[in-house]
């Protein structure tokens, strides 16, 4: 995926295909030593675009994708706390298939000035994640509420704080449940309100208020998903109220829509079989849980896949 000219200027060449309307890029994030950077923030801009401006997000795997750029020049920022920004300008070509992926290669910031984060953040933060894949859920959440007393800038680490919640919430009955959801999404609002442009706390919102039986209230957040250019995150967003909603026919569009702007990502295809399950259609569903079992036999997915497999008796 890398070559020598990406990494050094960053000016990225696009194949063409002159029958397609609106153009889709993906791409990867990773740090000077290869490692993925998940829940790194990409925008794209073009004055000229409809809309201006497309935003996505990075999964575990560093990868992104975006769908609907109008063909020509614009310009892309990659963020990530704890990185320096990088910024590009590319050619997109009208082209859904066939354009060259990008790579953004971040590096970690050495110095931060007084008002940015700390230079004990990483260690900070890793003590804190211990705690929390512990199941010490309080403990951790108290740990990252004392990296933001120190570090008010990191504003990002509200949503690991709303995500903290969020897991002990599922943990607990339906009272002590509905309170410590109510908690993660307060900290998700707060996220929103200091960035609220971006697609992640705004999904992370929404999926809260899901949780917690607040359905239209989750749709709002997330209607941008049904417009041409949302970001595959907020599509999928959307298609998951719906699918809660019980509207079963606009969720499989979106799902379907979701898995066509990344052919790699397996988590609508797996929605995809649920739905088909939904409606009783038994061997669509298999179809679907094999395909996803197959293409990442490592993946969460693929171990979900086969837990649904083994209940269909296959």
């Amino acid at each position: 995926m890398r070559t020598p000219a990406l990494a050094a200027a960053f000016v990225l060449g696009m194949a063409i295909s002159a029958a397609a309307q609106s153009g889709a890029v993906r791409g990867i994030v990773i740090d000077t030593e290869g490692h993925a950077i998940k829940g790194a923030v990409i925008k794209a801009s073009n004055p000229n675009g409809r809309p201006p401006e497309i935003a996505s997000t990075s999964d575990d795997k560093g990868r992104f994708a975006m769908i609907g750029l109008a063909g020509g020049a614009w310009a892309f920022l990659a963020e990530a706390p704890g990185f320096a920004p990088k910024q590009g300008r590319a050619l997109v070509r009208s082209s859904v298939t066939g354009n060259a992926p990008l790579e953004f290669v971040l590096s970690r910031t050495i110095a931060p000035p007084p008002s940015a984060v700390s230079r004990q953040i990483d260690a900070d933060l890793s003590a804190a994640s211990s705690l929390r894949a512990e199941g010490r859920y309080e403990q951790a959440i108290a740990a990252y509420q004392e990296i933001l007393e120190k570090n008010p800038t990191l504003t990002s680490v509200q949503l690991v704080i709303g995500d903290a919640w969020r897991q002990k919430a599922a943990r607990e009955s339906a009272q002590a449940r509905t309170a410590s959801l109510e908690k993660a999404a307060a900290a998700f609002e707060v996220a929103l309100k200091a960035d609220p442009e971006s697609d992640r706390p705004r999904i992370e919102l929404a999926l809260t208020h899901l949780a917690n039986g607040h359905a239209d209230d989750a749709e709002k957040l997330v209607s941008r998903g049904a417009v041409a250019g949302a970001s595959r995150e907020m599509v999928f967003a959307l298609a998951e109220v719906r699918f809660s909603k019980g509207e079963t026919a606009g969720a499989e569009e979106l799902f379907k829509r979701a898995a066509a702007m990344d052919p790699t990502w397996l988590r609508p295809r797996l929605q995809l079989g649920l739905l088909a399950l939904r409606r009783g259609d038994k061997m669509a569903a298999a179809e679907f849980f094999k395909a996803v079992a197959a293409a990442d036999a490592g993946s969460p997915e693929a171990a979900e896949a086969k837990r649904y497999l083994a209940d269909l008796g296959l």
